[in-house]
C-alpha cells in the first residue's frame, strides 16, 4: 500500500480511501475457528475487487481492509461505498458448509492536496470509528468544502 500510494499513483486528485471493518469479525473466529476466518477474509477480498474493479484492496490488519480508487465526485464515490456496504450485508458466504454472514463499516476519505498517507489513513480511520459509533453496518464521511482564496490588497 505504502509503495502503491507513494510510487506508482501518480494523480491524487480524485482519490478516495474507504477503510473497512469487518463487524464482529472475532465471533467468527471464535464460533468456527481461524481456518473459518481466514476463509471468509479470502471472499471478502474476493469481493472486494469485484466490487472495485478499478481500485486497489489491501488488508491492513486482521479484518480491515483498505480500499483506494478515484472517483469523479464525492456523490459517486459514497454510492460505491454504500454499494459495498449493501453487498456484504446481502451476501451470505459458503465455507466447508457453514452459512456465514458478515457486515462492514466503512469510513470514507477524499484525499487532500496536504495529506500523507499516514494522515490519508487516519482521516479515514476517523470515519470509521463513527460508522462503529453509530451502529455498525454504516458508511460514514465528511467532507469538508475547502475553497483556496486569494487575499487581494489594493
Amino acid at each position: 500500500m505504502n509503495h502503491y500510494f507513494e510510487v506508482e499513483l501518480q494523480d491524487k486528485s480524485q482519490l478516495y480511501l474507504f477503510l473497512l471493518d469487518l463487524d464482529f469479525f472475532k465471533q467468527i473466529n471464535d464460533e468456527h475457528g481461524h481456518g473459518v476466518g481466514d476463509q471468509v477474509l479470502i471472499e471478502v477480498a474476493t469481493l472486494l475487487r469485484v466490487e472495485l474493479p478499478r481500485g486497489y484492496v489491501f488488508r491492513v490488519g486482521g479484518e480491515e481492509f483498505a480500499l483506494f480508487s478515484a472517483f469523479a465526485n464525492e456523490e459517486a464515490a459514497l454510492n460505491t461505498a454504500e454499494q459495498i456496504r449493501a453487498r456484504f450485508e446481502n451476501t451470505t458466504f459458503d465455507i466447508d458448509g457453514l452459512a456465514i454472514n458478515v457486515t462492514t463499516s466503512i469510513g470514507v476519505a477524499k484525499f487532500k492536496s496536504t495529506n500523507s498517507l499516514e494522515s490519508f489513513v487516519n482521516q479515514a480511520d476517523k470515519q470509521l470509528y463513527k460508522a462503529k459509533q453509530f451502529g455498525r453496518n454504516k458508511v460514514y464521511c465528511k467532507f469538508k468544502q475547502e475553497h483556496d482564496r486569494e487575499a487581494v490588497v489594493a
